[in-house]
């Protein structure tokens, strides 16, 4: 009898102790004002397409991917240029290739850049989707730029119902218009 109690409490005590590691782990993976974060080595992690103003990552983004480099979410990236661009319609595809060539010290030297996540929290997977990683009905999607050699979150946006993901269209496109006006 003794024995069997002597088990029962080890297996609550390794028990409470795998609890405390889960929530540690959970707390650690959440993205908050204060948490630091590098995106630097996603800048790169697909090309980008031109978007009248501005340049963007390319069909999804950077869809999260927990065996490869993106271990945040699904991240979408906006490079909006220092300097004003007066391009032809001729030289867009130069320009794009041109900026997709870029290493990652020019695109802070010569980019404001922001990053929308939708932190992994927030996804679901299905093996046959298109793409594989997707957000779920509720979901909460955070603004980060490059400021002063390091990323700072600046706005989030809280999507309660899939009703509100075109709140969540406007409040991006809203944004990154009023940056590349000024």
């Amino acid at each position: 009898m003794k024995k069997i109690l002597t088990l029962i409490a080890l297996s609550q005590a390794l028990f409470m102790s795998a609890q405390k590691k889960i929530e540690s782990s959970t707390s650690q993976n959440t993205i908050g004002k204060n948490t630091k974060v590098s995106f630097d080595h996603l800048l790169k992690c697909s090309d980008y397409s031109y978007g009248e103003k501005y340049f963007l990552t390319a069909d999804y983004g950077c869809i999260y991917n927990p065996k490869e480099k993106n271990t945040f979410g699904n991240l979408i990236i906006y490079l909006l240029p220092k300097k004003k661009l007066n391009l032809k319609d001729s030289e867009i595809d130069k320009e794009v290739d041109r900026i997709n060539h870029l290493n990652i010290e020019k695109f802070k030297e010569n980019f404001e850049i922001y990053v929308y996540l939708i932190p992994k929290e927030f996804l679901n997977y299905n093996a046959t989707g298109d793409p594989v990683y997707y957000q779920n009905k509720i979901y909460k999607e955070k603004l980060f730029t490059y400021k002063g050699n390091q990323w700072e979150l600046i706005d989030s946006m809280s999507i309660k119902n899939s009703s509100e993901s075109q709140k969540e269209q406007e409040w991006r496109e809203a944004f990154i218009e009023k940056q590349s006006d000024l």
